[in-house]
């Protein structure tokens, strides 16, 4: 019944006892503990599942799949990544434990996640595409070159323009250099 869905703290004890190295009776006593842990996390567990759903703080991994999934897609579209609301229909969770999900794996909510992966792609097509900021700001999906500026500036300590500046002084020292 609880394939896939116990708690990543039940899946842990379970990777634990199937890695253990010790053997005869430490194997046995560890496998006992460990088995009285999984026992207080089922309980715990089950406290959890009374609860309603947007109340639940007991992340399974059925859910943390389903997360990284919604990351996936996030990753995969970031030119046209989905709000919240779509983002969690096409998941299959409610909009409350994909906020809460988040949180737990990537210590961000979803907003912060895409912007942070959006900021990275801006940064990787400065450094590696001949694409001006205009251009940029569209690829990863914001309509506002100011917001992006805004958004880049609080990511990086300095504007796009300025990071442009700095990577162009970077290629002309190499030239140099080389030569």
């Amino acid at each position: 019944f609880h394939k896939a869905h116990y708690s990543l703290d039940i899946a842990k004890c379970i990777e634990e006892i199937n890695q253990t190295e010790d053997q005869g009776f430490t194997k046995s006593v560890f496998i006992e503990g460990k088995c009285y842990e999984i026992l207080a996390h089922h309980l715990r567990q089950y406290v959890d599942d009374a609860s309603p759903s947007e109340k639940r703080t007991i992340l399974r991994q059925s859910t943390v799949v389903k997360i990284e999934n919604a990351a996936n897609i996030i990753d995969e579209s970031l030119d046209q990544a989905p709000d919240v609301l779509t983002l969690s229909k096409k998941v299959g969770l409610n909009q409350n434990t994909l906020q809460n999900g988040f949180q737990s794996l990537f210590g961000l909510s979803v907003k912060e996640y895409s912007q942070n992966k959006r900021m990275e792609k801006a940064r990787h097509l400065m450094e590696n595409t001949n694409l001006n900021i205009t251009e940029i700001t569209y690829r990863i999906g914001i309509n506002s070159r100011s917001y992006f500026s805004k958004l880049f500036k609080e990511r990086y300590s300095m504007s796009p323009k300025q990071y442009m500046q700095k990577l162009e002084t970077t290629k002309k020292k190499d030239d140099t250099t080389a030569i």
